[in-house]
């Protein structure tokens, strides 16, 4: 797996001393953007970094997404749902703490990934789920060229209640075409 670098952050493989930050992330429930459906322990994220260091390309890949000057752990991307024959895979993003949200973080972070994908695999299509209220999350996909395609009702059950999500998709023609605005 290569390290991604940005600007002000570089996306690279979990190293041991950042588990116990990748499960209290994890396990918020909503994230930056992205849903997760179930809680994790330390231990099962430690016997998984163990066997694959969590990067299994069969089933989903979940990386570091650190600061490019200080390595200092910011957060973890994930893609998931990889579907080879269709050529689509599903992404979520997990920002720690409060203060790096509306930094440009999560946007150069989804730029970088995003370009993984499109750029080094055959996918023609990405997709990422967020709440309707996650505003940030939504303009940072909106952003990245993810156009929102509708909502899937009560499709979450977090914090006592179920919750709706949003469904966004990114396709290659759309990846390129805003690639090609960037040159």
């Amino acid at each position: 797996m290569p390290v991604l670098v940005g600007e002000r952050v570089h996306i690279r493989p979990h190293r041991r001393e950042e588990l116990a930050k990748l499960v209290k992330l994890r396990n918020r429930g909503v994230n930056q953007w992205g849903w997760r459906r179930r809680f994790y322990s330390l231990e099962e994220i430690e016997a998984e970094f163990e066997r694959n260091g969590l990067i299994d390309p069969e089933r989903h890949v979940v990386l570091a997404i650190v600061d490019k000057n200080t390595q200092d752990y910011l957060g973890a991307v994930e893609y998931f749902n990889i579907n080879w024959f269709d050529a689509t895979v599903s992404l979520s993003m997990y920002l720690l703490g409060e203060d790096r949200l509306g930094k440009g973080i999560g946007s150069e972070a989804t730029r970088l990934i995003v370009s993984h994908l499109m750029g080094d695999f055959p996918f023609v299509r990405i997709e990422a789920e967020t709440t309707p209220d996650n505003q940030a999350a939504r303009r940072v996909l909106e952003k990245n060229g993810f156009k929102l395609e509708g909502t899937k009702r009560m499709a979450a059950w977090a914090e006592g209640r179920w919750c709706d999500l949003c469904l966004y998709a990114l396709t290659r023609p759309d990846w390129e075409r805003l690639r090609e605005g960037e040159e």
